[in-house]
C-alpha cells in the first residue's frame, strides 16, 4: 500500500470509530421507543427493522442530541460550581486584591463619571441635530 492511501484508510476507520459512541445511543433511543433497529459494522448508518413512525423516528434520531446536550449541561455546571467552590474557598485572598486594585483608582472615578455623562450630553445633542433623526428644522 501506499503511503497516502494508508494514511486515508486510518482516516477512514478513525471516522468509522467515532460514530460508534452517536450510533449506540441512537440504537438505544429506538429501543426505547420500542422498535428493532439493524446496524452494520463499517457502515454509519442505523436503520430500523419495519415500518417507523414519525414519533419513533424522532425518538430514534433526537436521543444523543439529547444525551450529548445533557452531558454538555452538567459538565458546565460542574465547571461552574468548582469555580464558586474555589472563590469562596480563596475569597479571603481575592476580596483583598480586589480591593487593592480599586484604590488606586478611586480618585478618578468622579472624572470617569462626569466625562461618561459629557460624552452622554454630546451624543444626545448630536442626535438631535443628525438629519437622520431629526424631524425639525435644526435648533438655532
Amino acid at each position: 500500500m501506499k503511503t497516502a492511501s494508508k494514511f486515508t484508510h486510518r482516516m477512514d476507520q478513525l471516522h468509522t470509530s467515532l460514530y460508534i459512541p452517536y450510533q449506540g445511543l441512537q440504537l438505544l433511543g429506538y429501543r426505547f421507543a420500542g422498535k428493532q433497529c439493524r446496524y452494520e459494522w463499517g457502515k454509519s448508518i442505523v436503520r430500523p427493522i419495519g415500518s417507523v413512525t414519525a414519533k419513533q423516528q424522532l425518538m430514534g434520531l433526537l436521543f444523543p442530541v439529547l444525551v450529548f446536550w445533557l452531558i454538555l449541561v452538567l459538565e458546565l455546571g460542574l465547571i461552574i460550581y468548582m469555580l464558586l467552590h474555589l472563590y469562596a474557598r480563596l475569597s479571603w485572598l481575592i476580596i483583598p486584591l480586589i480591593i487593592l486594585a480599586v484604590i488606586p483608582l478611586s480618585p478618578y472615578f468622579y472624572q470617569i463619571l462626569f466625562d461618561s455623562w459629557r460624552i452622554y450630553r454630546l451624543l444626545k445633542r448630536y442626535l438631535k441635530t443628525s438629519r437622520l433623526v431629526s424631524r425639525g428644522p435644526p435648533p438655532a
